[in-house]
Parts: C-alpha cells; structure tokens; sequence
C-alpha cells in the first residue's frame, strides 16, 4: 500500500508539475512569467503588456517572451498595474544584447521617457506609466529576429526585460 501511495504521488506531481514552454529556453520563465506562443493581435493589432510590482524585487513584466510579425505596424498598450507610487515603468524594444547599454544611456534623460533619442539600438519604446495609468507607442515591428525589451526605469531592466521575437 506505501508504495502505491508512493507511485500515486509521483504521478501526481509529475503530471501537475511545470509545463515546458517550446522556446528551450529557462532564461524564458524567470519570474514565473510564461512565454507566449503567438501574441494574440486584437482587430487594431495591439498588444497588452502589463507591468507590476511593489517592490524592486518584485517588479515585472506578465510575459518575458512577445512573438509578433515581422515589418507590420502594431500598437504596444502597456498597462502599470504596480501596487506602489515608486514603481513606474516603460517598456523600450531594442537590439538583442544592449539592454545594459540603453538602461545606463537613457539614465540622463528623464524628460525622454529614460530612453537617449539618438541611440541606435532603441526601436520604440512607451512613455512612463505611473501607478494605475496606461500607456501606447504605435510603431513598425523590425525583420525578422530576435531582439529584446526592457523598462529603462532607473535600476528596473535588470529584471524588467524580456526576448521580443519577429518571424
């Protein structure tokens, strides 16, 4: 009987443990955060991306993977559903690997959104959203590859950050 419980047990937590997501990534689940298949356009092809957080250590975005077409016009709404007035957020699409490059180079620029205007590894980026507001950038997605996105918030695209895929 103590094995059958035990076999049972195994089962069970086999069965009901994390499923794998199909990007063979692990760097993709940080956070908890699930990497969405294709990214559901609405008719105004527009994405929803939610950032949220209290603290430093909880901030985040709800995905850490964004998959959408290559060379279209979208529309990111990102929405700031942090819990505390000291975590606002942006979301900026950049050139794969620069993440540390455009977060120290935006740090200047406040009025900017945190983000340089002349830097080059910049695609798009939101503006700022305090607590509770939300925000659009509307732009042309780049060919076909794998870059990345970030909040150029001061000290937040260490976690803040995700892969942001064009087929």
């Amino acid at each position: 009987m103590k094995q059958l419980a035990i076999i049972t047990l195994t089962f069970f937590a086999i069965a009901c443990g994390p499923a794998s997501n199909d990007s063979g990534s692990e760097n993709e689940t940080k956070n908890d955060m699930p990497a969405r298949a294709e990214l559901p356009l609405n008719e105004n092809d527009t994405i929803t991306i939610v950032g949220m957080g209290a603290t430093m250590n909880e901030m985040k975005y709800d995905t850490k993977v964004l998959r959408v077409p290559a060379n279209k016009e979208i529309t990111i709404e990102l929405i700031n559903q942090s819990t505390d007035a000291s975590m606002p957020h942006n979301l900026v699409v950049i050139q794969k690997g620069t993440a540390d490059d455009v977060g120290q180079g935006g740090l200047q620029y406040k009025e900017n959104n945190y983000v340089n205007p002349d830097d080059e590894n910049v695609i798009a980026n939101t503006p700022v959203a305090q607590m509770g507001e939300t925000v659009y950038v509307t732009f042309t997605t780049p060919a076909a590859g794998d870059y990345d996105f970030i909040c150029s918030y001061p000290g937040h695209w260490g976690l803040m950050n995700g892969r942001f895929v064009t087929r």
